[in-house]
């Protein structure tokens, strides 16, 4: 109460919810283990720690530590019996110099070798289940389970709680069918991030931009995302272009996920330590019956930066999902030119919709159901432009934007078509957030061209009722 009352945001944070966590597990421990012998109690005391800390984990990293038992045999006794005591020490001393400076030399070092062993622990292969953050149901029976299993409640009740909470942890997120995959447009403000998931394979369309902070939309937004929806490994990173808008996440991407392969457009990116090749048109394959192709660049071409980008088709039996990166008149023309660009249920429209993109030719093409712009609220360029937006709603596309928006999925099907529009503004409000007028929404309200419904909450688009309430 007392930290909520001096930083009402602490709520927000990981370190409170692990530090309180973890002292609720010790207490409630205790109880557990009555007048147990010593080391028998000691050792209840960390299981009980290691069994509390599963569901926090879960809920905030989207994964579970395998090593945490045993790192927590040394972590625990250190920091509460000698290293937060030699600490507090060590500045309660410090009007006598050279006694605090001794106090705390024994204690850095001794830190220094705690901390050398626990992320070598933590590095250590197998160490991590990735799961899928459970939903606010699965949640509630994880962190119910784990209550029964560290709480003085008779064996009857306590076997079956570690059942439920084996099974609970073992469980995995929904992903989709054979034949079928769902596109996920992150808001990563004014730049690009895509993931697109089938069965078993997972592939990401650019990482989103750096920060001059240092940090960057790949660490902040795009990696706990997947990690979130229990994703361990990119099969394959596409960096459409070098601009940083769209590759500036990708070292911290790499840094915190396995990926297996990548390919890039433009230049050819040095230090890569992935297995990596430019992206070509006409390499193809195949993934759980969804069919990947690149239909730009060729190879015997040469571009400008951004009509350099790589240009991704996506289809599930005849439903399609075009990426298109930066790509700009020149490169629209070209793939115009060409038989193997078709018509489009949903595009990610180029260059955030930037005026030098989306011709009429281009668009008239690929006549999508729902244009997907990304770009950030506010942004200085003022993309998506209103002659952007127009164009396509006069295509008969719904325009829809991850600055109105937030994260945008769609799941597409090759029986069904289109299943899904899902607007994460308006699936995880908060009340500290601004309000989105048009989360959910289609920026063709109003402007020429059909208005139907792109969100559906409950995974499946009903057009025409809507439709009817927007006119």
């Amino acid at each position: 109460i007392g930290v909520l009352l001096y930083d009402p945001h602490a709520v927000l944070t990981a370190g409170l919810w692990l530090s309180f966590v973890a002292v609720a597990a010790l207490i409630l421990g205790s109880g557990v283990v009555g007048r147990a012998l010593p080391m028998r109690a000691f050792l209840s005391t960390q299981i009980s720690v290691s069994v509390a800390m599963v569901p926090a984990t879960a809920l905030l990293f989207g994964s579970v530590s395998l090593v945490a038992p045993f790192a927590n045999l040394l972590a625990i006794p250190l920091f509460s019996g000698l290293l937060v005591p030699g600490t507090l020490l060590g500045v309660a001393l410090m009007p006598a110099t050279g006694l605090s400076n001794s106090v705390l030399g024994v204690t850095a070092r001794l830190f220094e070798f705690t901390w050398s062993a626990l992320e070598w622990a933590a590095n250590l292969p197998g160490g991590w289940l990735h799961v899928a953050a459970p939903g606010p149901g699965l949640a509630l029976l994880l962190c119910a389970s784990a209550l029964v299993l560290i709480t003085p409640l008779p064996m009857r009740v306590r076997v079956p709680g570690l059942v439920l909470f084996a099974a609970l942890v073992g469980s995995e997120a929904a992903r989709p069918p054979i034949g079928a995959f769902t596109l996920t447009a992150l808001d990563v403000g004014q730049g690009l991030s895509v993931v697109v998931r089938t069965r078993t394979h997972v592939l990401l369309f650019d990482a989103g931009p750096a920060f001059r902070s240092g940090r960057s939309a790949g660490e902040l937004a795009v990696v706990p995302y997947l990690q979130h929806e229990g994703i361990s490994h990119i099969d394959m990173l596409v960096t459409s272009h070098p601009d940083s808008d769209h590759t500036g996440g990708a070292p911290a991407i790499e840094q915190a996920l396995a990926v297996v392969t990548a390919r890039h457009g433009g230049e050819t990116r040095r230090g890569h330590q992935i297995p990596s090749a430019p992206c070509r048109r006409g390499e193809a394959w195949i993934w759980d019956e969804v069919r990947f192709e690149f239909l730009h660049p060729a190879a015997d071409e040469t571009w400008s930066d951004n009509d350099s980008s790589c240009v991704l088709s996506i289809a599930a039996g005849a439903t399609r999902a075009l990426l298109t990166g930066d790509i700009e008149h020149a490169a629209e023309e070209r793939l115009v030119m060409r038989a193997d660009l078709a018509r489009t249920d949903i595009v990610v429209v180029p260059h955030h919709g930037s005026r030098s993109s989306s011709s009429e030719a281009f668009v008239s093409r690929v006549q999508p159901r729902v244009a997907i712009v990304s770009a950030g609220a506010g942004n200085r360029w003022h993309f998506p432009h209103e002659v952007v937006v127009e164009r396509w709603c006069r295509s008969g596309a719904e325009v829809i934007s991850s600055a109105d928006w937030g994260a945008i999925t769609i799941a597409a099907d090759s029986g069904r078509g289109l299943t899904g529009a899902r607007s994460q503004r308006l699936e995880q409000r908060r009340y500290w957030q601004a309000p989105s007028p048009l989360a959910g929404r289609s920026r063709c309200l109003g402007a020429p061209g059909p208005a139907k419904a792109v969100y559906a909450p409950d995974g499946a688009v009903s057009s025409a009722a809507v439709s009817a309430i927007y006119h």
